[in-house]
């Protein structure tokens, strides 16, 4: 029955979408996927995907959207309504459910390969392809702009954000190279609890790494892993990083009686990451600035980057938006 709902909804659309040319792509999973040409009409359940979308100027395609990290963040939710206006005729609570999909007329959907598999195998029932992206590494990252580049038609913009992204991270590897072992402070990054550690097996474990740090947390695997304080103990990191989604702050762990033997409270190197509408912990285009940020707070005296200036840039060149000084000021620190 319920089959039968979703193809009778698919036939108000699919004149248009047989209308259109179509292009057979190879996503994140594996999968060969045939898709309408420059479809009109996307959706993303992968908050992740979402953002490549805006990235690209594509954001008004949207017609169904899952947004990553702003769920009880006001701060987040005001500058994605200042990023795009439509923000709220796009977001999607909870779930998409395939009939939700199917009723917006969407031509193709954005998932991700861990989550949305059986996902897309429904909804290949009744026509709507799926792309399924895992860009947990730099590479991933490249691969996933160019794959949502030629998707959406957008591959002159996709180019553009590439090299950007390929560039900093030359750039940064390139100053962080030379630096021997001692120099290279442990790092143990957070997530939405205080013992929640990012594994070896995350970008975040990466993104450390080109920044000059050692994660202590490069030999779990899986995603996010529960330690305890005893294991915290042992690793002793010298800096702290939280993600900037989540409710912990450094003040949690800062003033915490049970933290004030591991080195990075003591000298009071605990950081939130910034995130502007999308974190820049996460495997997105925003990393770039997250790998410029990090660099700065693991080596200082290496960096000679202006930060706000390349935060300005950035924004205004992929997703054009003119950020108010006032805005990177606070989400910088400053």
């Amino acid at each position: 029955m319920r089959l039968k709902l979703l193809l009778a909804m698919l036939v108000a659309f699919s004149t248009l979408v047989l209308a259109a040319g179509e292009i057979t792509l190879v996503d994140q999973a594996g999968r060969e996927v045939t898709l309408p040409e420059a479809p009109s009409r996307v959706a993303s359940v992968y908050g992740v995907a979402t953002w490549y979308v805006y990235a690209l100027g594509a954001g008004d395609l949207l017609v169904a959207a899952r947004y990553l990290g702003i769920r009880g963040d006001p701060e987040a939710q005001a500058l994605i309504e200042e990023l795009d206006p439509g923000f709220h005729t796009r977001a999607v609570a909870g779930d998409i459910t395939p009939e939700e999909l199917v009723a917006r007329g969407t031509e193709l959907v954005l998932g991700g390969a861990a989550k949305h598999a059986q996902f897309a195998e429904l909804l290949a029932e009744v026509g709507i392809p799926t792309l399924l992206y895992s860009p947990e590494s730099v590479e991933g990252i490249l691969d996933a702009i160019s794959l949502t580049g030629t998707a959406l038609g957008k591959d002159k913009e996709a180019a553009a954000l590439r090299g950007y992204f390929a560039v900093t991270v030359e750039r940064i590897a390139q100053a962080t190279e030379g630096l021997p072992p001692e120099d290279r402070p442990r790092v143990m990054f957070c997530g939405t609890a205080l013992l929640r550690v990012a594994s070896g097996d995350m970008f975040q474990t990466e993104l450390i790494a080109l920044a000059g740090g050692t994660s202590v947390g490069a030999d779990l695997s899986g995603y996010w892993q529960e330690v305890n304080l005893e294991q915290v103990l042992a690793w002793n990191p010298q800096v702290i990083l939280i993600a900037p989604y989540g409710p912990v702050k450094p003040s949690d762990i800062l003033e915490d009686p049970d933290w004030q033997a591991i080195e990075a409270v003591k000298v009071g190197r605990v950081y939130k990451v910034p995130h502007f509408a999308a974190p820049w912990d996460v495997p997105l285009p925003d990393a770039a600035l997250g790998l410029i940020w990090l660099a700065d707070v693991l080596h200082p005296s290496l960096s000679g980057l202006d930060l706000a200036g390349e935060v300005r840039r950035f924004y205004r060149d992929f997703y054009g938006w003119e950020l108010p000084e006032e805005v990177v000021t606070r989400a910088l620190g400053g």
